[in-house]
């Protein structure tokens, strides 16, 4: 099959966007658990304004807390931008298919993060037949853009060319998307 290699990181690319979305709730977590240390700690009232955080004992152990806090809250709004950004880049590529249904699979699986089961009964196709349409339209858009397709993974430095000559489908340029 043509451009066989180029599919697997077309699909990567999509894959990358479920496993992505997952870190989000990683860190979040993270955070969670860090604001309940804080909490157990007494919270930021238990160290007065007039005190150094950087003496020792609890008073110390709380100042870290309360870095490590702000670092993972900084790490939440990083990951949930280049989420956003990847499914953006996504729909991007998904409004290209020509097909309805391969473009609604597409959609309820990267940008809704539905599963498998839960398309198929929207679609009242069977799941294997909705995987098997998703591999069609990654097929498509591989051959589509052949570009994107040979690159390292995602990264979105191909998406900054995005409506550029030879970047829509036969050259057209990204109109619709202009924000």
């Amino acid at each position: 099959m043509p451009g066989q290699s180029g599919n697997q990181d077309i699909r990567k690319f999509f894959d990358a966007i479920i496993i992505e979305t997952k870190k989000i709730g990683l860190a979040k977590a993270e955070l969670e658990g860090l604001t309940a240390a804080i909490d157990e700690a007494g919270g930021i009232g238990a160290v007065r304004i007039s005190e150094k955080v950087s003496g020792g004992g609890a008073r110390r152990e709380l100042g870290d807390l309360l870095i490590r806090k702000d670092e993972a809250a900084q790490r939440v709004k990083r990951q949930e931008r280049k989420v956003e950004g990847m499914k953006r880049d996504a729909s991007r590529l998904i409004d290209t298919l020509g097909d309805p249904l391969q473009r609604s699979i597409m959609r309820q699986r990267y940008i809704f993060l539905w599963t498998w089961d839960r398309i198929a009964e929207l679609t009242g196709y069977s799941a294997s037949y909705c995987m098997h349409a998703k591999t069609e339209a990654v097929e498509i858009l591989n051959e589509t853009f052949p570009d994107i397709a040979a690159a390292e993974g995602w990264d979105s430095s191909w998406a900054d060319t995005w409506g550029a000559e030879g970047w829509g489908p036969e050259g057209e340029t990204d109109n619709m998307h202009e924000e």
